[in-house]
């Protein structure tokens, strides 16, 4: 009996050994010589080196044992077939979603609180983490799964997992409308301009004498005959005038200014009225570098004695100002700061519409813009460097976004006097240009264009 029992030993070691030898055949690792095919005996195999990378499976953290794994993969395809030609074309549109197919189980005296807990894994929501025995970690989404489980085996719950790979769910990548951005970055120079003019300016009150209220309403008044010299309406001009109080408060002059700026260049004048954007951009460009009256200031003249009031000196070339001169000085500097810094915000609605024909147009659009800002940010305090210097950033960006489909320019030479729509067509093949190429060459008759000039490239 002995002698038998050692004969089937023998013969289900040289089976174990046939069924384990191509195995470690391809194992990365080659065994150690002299070694044999009985399991437990001198002889026995080293383990496969691959066992040893094996992870131990869970999914949502949830444990389990794997019987079977299966993968599906390849490559997304979009076949075109054409009449009359016997091999399509195929377009490639990337690598096909990896699909997963896996048969675990749950086993054990309490593997029914295992499978409940492997359940309700399977039915959360969200992308799951997976510790895919072979492959590692993954990141997945479960489509379904098939639950069984029976007497015959007791014990033990087989999952059948249909799993996709899926990823993280990531935070769009926000990217504001142009012209909102420009906007708000508009408002936030506006804003900065207010606070930083409303902490200096002081027109009326305690200790100070009516004529620093005077010189102020005085330079409020160039302001806006220069407004009315660039269009504004002087009859609105008249009315916001009368309705600044007469402690003339920074808020009240602050919206004057705001109101003032917005008759010549603000966003309803340049999009109601076409081609404006330019005109807007040159008053925009005179209000960003405007210099009031009284920027060097000087003594006012003194009141009259017989109205009883003390008569102040005009102070001599280096002399010390006196608090009232010195506060005049600081509203007049105010006021042009915030003349300059409100100009400067108004630039977003011009920036936008104004029409541009070629990248040379762009560019000195760019340089004259950079200047005024350059311009203005000389006298800026802290409150308004940082949202005129976010504000700057947006006009380039806007500016290099139309830049995108604009051309640069060339010139073109003709023998004779050619039609514009001809030469359009042979500049551009596109007839419908030849306007363009009439204003660009301030051409006197469409049908005669000159024998030489500057137009866009293509």
């Amino acid at each position: 009996m002995a002698g038998l029992w050692g004969t089937v030993t023998d013969l289900a070691g040289s089976v174990r050994g046939a069924i384990a030898w191509p195995v470690g055949f391809f194992d990365s690792d080659p065994r150690p010589a002299g070694t044999g095919a009985v399991s437990g005996g001198p002889n026995a195999p080293a383990p496969a080196a691959w066992r040893g990378r094996l992870q131990k499976g869970s999914f949502r953290g949830v444990p389990f044992y794997i019987d079977e794994a299966g993968l599906e993969g390849g490559r997304r395809w979009q076949h075109f077939e054409y009449p009359l030609r016997d091999l399509p074309f195929n377009e490639d549109l990337g690598r096909a979603i990896r699909r997963y197919a896996l048969r675990v189980y749950v086993i054990g005296d309490e593997y029914m609180g295992a499978r409940d807990r492997m359940i309700a894994a399977c039915e959360a929501p969200g992308p799951a983490k997976l510790v895919h025995p072979y492959l590692g970690q993954l990141t997945v989404a479960l489509d379904g799964y098939r639950l069984r489980e029976s007497d015959d085996e007791g014990g033990i719950a087989y999952f059948d997992l249909a799993i996709s790979e899926s990823s993280e769910t990531a935070a769009p990548d926000p990217i504001q409308a142009p012209g909102a951005a420009m906007q708000a970055a508009s408002g936030g120079v506006l804003g900065g301009a207010a606070s930083s003019f409303s902490s200096a300016w002081k027109a009326a009150g305690a200790g100070l004498p009516d004529w620093v209220s005077v010189g102020a309403l005085k330079e409020i008044g160039g302001f806006a005959g220069e407004l009315g010299l660039m269009g504004a309406n002087k009859g609105q001009l008249g009315k916001l005038m009368n309705g600044l109080p007469a402690d003339l408060s920074a808020g009240s002059v602050s919206g004057f200014v705001r109101q003032g700026i917005g008759m010549v260049a603000g966003e309803d004048v340049v999009t109601k009225y076409a081609g404006y954007g330019r005109k807007a951009l040159t008053y925009l460009d005179k209000l960003g570098t405007m210099k009031l009256s009284s920027s060097a200031p000087a003594a006012p003249a003194p009141p009259a004695p017989h109205r009883g009031r003390a008569a102040e000196a005009v102070p001599a070339l280096g002399a010390a100002l006196t608090p009232a001169q010195a506060q005049l000085a600081a509203n007049t500097a105010a006021l042009e700061r915030l003349i300059n810094q409100t100009a400067v915000a108004y630039l977003a609605a011009p920036i936008a519409v104004i029409p541009l024909a070629s990248y040379a147009e762009l560019a000195g659009l760019r340089a004259n813009v950079l200047e005024l800002f350059d311009s203005v940010a000389v006298a800026a305090t802290a409150e308004v460097s940082r949202p005129l210097a976010l504000f700057r950033a947006t006009i380039i960006r806007q500016l290099a976004r139309r830049g995108a489909t604009l051309r640069p320019l060339r010139e073109y030479v003709t023998m004779r006097p050619t039609a514009s729509r001809v030469l359009a067509h042979r500049l551009y093949q596109d007839p419908e240009r030849a306007p363009e190429l009439v204003a660009r060459v301030h051409a006197v008759h469409p049908g005669f264009l000159p024998l030489t000039g500057v137009v866009a490239a293509i």
